[in-house]
């Protein structure tokens, strides 16, 4: 017995139709574009913009280079500089860390000053306990 023409043919262009389709989507997709150099300065940009206008320091400035964080975590860091400007303060050097939420694109600081400080005496190693004042 042989099966009528229409439906052997049918049974034949399924899978080259899937084929295609597939084909068909992946040219659709096209291949994953990684961001541009312009893209990066633009958003570096954009943080420091956000982080500026979030600061309470005059004359604030970028004192390091962005931290991304995981995007589960989404958020970006930037250390500032700058100076106090409360008359008390006499014009003092600080600094400030700003975090930005890549998702809300805001920013929030905090002040940072102890962040780089160098220790007087340098930690106990793990496991070891520091040793007694006499």
């Amino acid at each position: 017995m042989t099966l009528p023409v229409p439906a052997a043919r049918h049974l034949w262009l399924r899978p080259a139709r899937r084929a295609v389709v597939c084909t068909m989507a992946c040219l659709a997709a096209g291949p994953a574009l990684a961001s541009t150099p312009q893209a990066w300065s633009a958003y570096d940009a954009e943080v420091l913009r956000a982080c500026v206008a979030a600061s309470s320091l005059r004359g604030t400035h970028a004192a390091g280079q962005r931290v991304d964080f995981d995007d589960a975590i989404g958020y970006s860091a930037l250390l500032l500089a700058g100076t106090y400007p409360q008359a008390h303060m006499k014009n003092q050097s600080g600094r400030e860390l700003c975090l930005f939420n890549r998702r809300t694109r805001t920013a929030a600081v905090s002040e940072a000053d102890g962040l780089l400080e160098r220790r007087a005496t340098a930690p106990a190693p793990p496991g070891e306990s520091s040793p007694k004042p006499q």
